[in-house]
């Protein structure tokens, strides 16, 4: 049977609050689940209980799985301390989020998953106590514990993107990132991660707190009991609100009346007789909570524009569209900030929107939208969110790429980097002063990215020779020179492999193929042999037949067996008669060749 209320459970009527907080006796629960487990269950679960936690010890020596899992979380609370220090696009939080990574993943190689407890005293590997607590801002326990958080788990296939959203979700920026039902707990199952599990013990029911003395907890719990004291009536009050429910006919088990009020059925009801009106509402709006406001305010903004006698200021009116957009990415509409842009771009007072787009390409509202991005790749496929973003960047004012390069070199999320670095890639002559600045950037990787974008440009090659020159800069020149030598070969490579295919000389097809022949690249062979299936090889001299086959010969080996045997076998319709016993004999006599070598 159901237990009875107590009086205490009887005064949250009417106050929000977490289902469990009612229950007669402690619970624990899965993130993302509804189902809490009594105490009795609890047993099930290592480490859910934690009224008397077992002593605290070290190994003596170290165990390797020890080892490993310190270096890993030690690593993690470096990342927690450096997203509270700095903003997140800073260099510091993109290399502590992939050393995090690689060391879980070495530690997922070596030993598979890694699960530790959460205790007071601080973190727990099996009965090792590997972190103690700390009383710091990033200190795993003393973040999660009063959380109620009792057990970690990082599973295998464990993403860099997934060590970034849990470092962040542990590093609120503002106090306001977690506030009322903007809880640690809520933050962390909003985010949905893959390969990060963990479990929570519910202290806050009475039995919880009758049973459990616990400071943290205690604290709490006495701050509840005085809000729900303050959010009471009195008697009369309390009487009058039962008598008025009372005398409410009750709603039917089932049944769209009963839909109406259970937001788990909302759909249902809208799609009933009696729930047209609130779909006909839904359907008009942009969003189900406050409409389309964006859409609303852009239409003011070109009314304004179309009436002399309400004609905005233009520096207001950018103003005020700058802040419509960032408000539209900061709430992760990305289609509203792109349909905003669009509006303004197409209509209005030139310099009005001139002064909009030049805003929008700040570092500041460039900032916005990579937090957006990053936001939209959680839930879209990630070539959507390309696309978008690649929409929204194009809109901009074509002096953006200084700000498009600096917020480039700031990202962590890889997929962001992309979006960013694909548009500058899109405008030549906008971007390339601008990625040849970020050659000179503090972090190497950095400015090594920049150098690979500028050699992807057209005229790069030339611009990477000028930096190899430059003496002022040797560390760009020493980079510029490495590069320089993988583009010049990749090119040289592709131009000889084109001469050989179709150039009308043949003293020229022979020089590049003799070329080619020193080159141990991969695609030499793959393009010789494409070059020898083409019915125009076939009409080539007897001489130059043979030296390409033997070059396919050396540079290929047993490689080139499925090629000079598919040209022994060929049709004379294809070739021609006498053209296609002028290629079989020369790929038999290779084959020859072959056989011998193998012998």
């Amino acid at each position: 049977a159901a237990p009875t209320p107590s009086p205490s459970d009887s005064a949250l009527a009417g106050v929000t609050v977490d289902a469990s907080v009612l229950r007669q006796g402690p619970a624990v629960s899965f993130t993302g689940s509804e189902t809490l487990l009594d105490a009795a269950a609890a047993s099930m679960f290592p480490g859910a209980e934690d009224a008397q936690p077992p002593p605290a010890r070290r190994a003596a020596k170290s165990s390797p799985l020890a080892s490993s899992a310190l270096r890993v979380l030690t690593e993690l609370q470096k990342g927690i301390g450096y997203f509270r220090l700095y903003p997140r696009e800073h260099p510091f939080c993109r290399e502590a989020v992939e050393r995090t990574h690689a060391l879980f993943a070495a530690h997922h190689e070596q030993f598979g998953a890694l699960a530790v407890r959460i205790q007071r005293e601080g973190v727990f590997l099996e009965e090792t106590l590997l972190l103690p607590e700390t009383a710091s801002l990033d200190s795993l326990s003393w973040l999660l514990y009063p959380e109620g958080i009792r057990s970690l788990t990082f599973e295998r296939g464990l993403t860099a993107r997934e060590v970034y959203e849990f470092i962040a979700a542990l590093s609120p920026q503002e106090e306001t990132e977690l506030s009322l039902g903007n809880d640690l707990l809520s933050t962390l199952w909003r985010r949905e991660f893959a390969h990060i599990q963990y479990l929570t013990y519910d202290q806050l029911s009475p039995a919880g707190l009758r049973n459990v003395h616990d400071p943290t907890i205690a604290d709490l719990a006495a701050r509840i009991r005085e809000l729900v004291a303050l959010s009471g009536g009195d008697g009369a009050d309390d009487a009058e609100l039962q008598r008025v429910l009372a005398e409410l006919p009750p709603l039917p088990d089932d049944g769209p009346e009963r839909w109406a009020t259970l937001p788990e059925r909302a759909e249902s009801f809208c799609e009933s007789p009696l729930g047209q009106g609130r779909q006909r509402l839904r359907a008009s709006l942009l969003d189900a909570y406050q409409g389309d406001i964006f859409g609303r305010a852009a239409d003011l903004v070109a009314f304004g524009n179309t009436h002399d006698a309400y004609r905005a200021n233009p520096t207001d009116e950018a103003n005020f569209m700058t802040g419509m957009v960032l408000n539209a990415l900061w709430q992760g509409n990305l289609d509203g900030a792109i349909d905003l842009v669009a509006r303004a771009a197409g209509g209005g007072q030139l310099d009005a929107n001139e002064a909009l787009l030049e805003r929008l390409a700040s570092e500041q509202c460039l900032g916005m939208l990579a937090r957006c991005l990053q936001e939209q790749l959680i839930a879209r496929p990630p070539a959507e969110v390309r696309t978008r973003g690649l929409r929204y960047l194009s809109r901009l004012a074509p002096g953006a790429a200084d700000a498009i390069a600096r917020t480039l070199s700031l990202q962590v999320d890889p997929e962001v980097r992309t979006i960013f670095a694909a548009h500058l890639r899109s405008r030549p002559k906008e971007s390339a002063a601008a990625i040849g600045r970020l050659t000179l950037h503090a972090n190497r990787d950095v400015a090594g990215e920049a150098l690979a974008l500028l050699a992807e440009l057209p005229g790069g090659r030339k611009q990477l020779e000028a930096f190899a020159r430059d003496a002022s800069e040797p560390e760009r020149a020493a980079r510029a020179r490495d590069l320089l030598g993988r583009v010049t070969g990749s090119f040289d490579r592709q131009k000889n492999l084109r001469v050989v295919a179709s150039y009308p000389l043949k003293k020229d097809r022979l020089a590049a193929l003799e070329k080619l022949r020193k080159d141990t690249d991969p695609s030499v062979f793959a393009g010789l042999a494409k070059v020898a299936e083409e019915r125009a090889f076939a009409k080539r001299d007897a001489d130059e037949v043979d030296a390409v086959l033997g070059a396919l010969v050396d540079l290929g080996g047993m490689r080139a067996l499925r090629v000079l045997q598919g040209l022994t076998e060929r049709k004379t319709m294809v070739f021609g008669r006498k053209d296609a016993a002028k290629v079989a004999a020369a790929a038999r006599k290779w084959l020859g060749e072959l056989k011998r070598r193998g012998s």
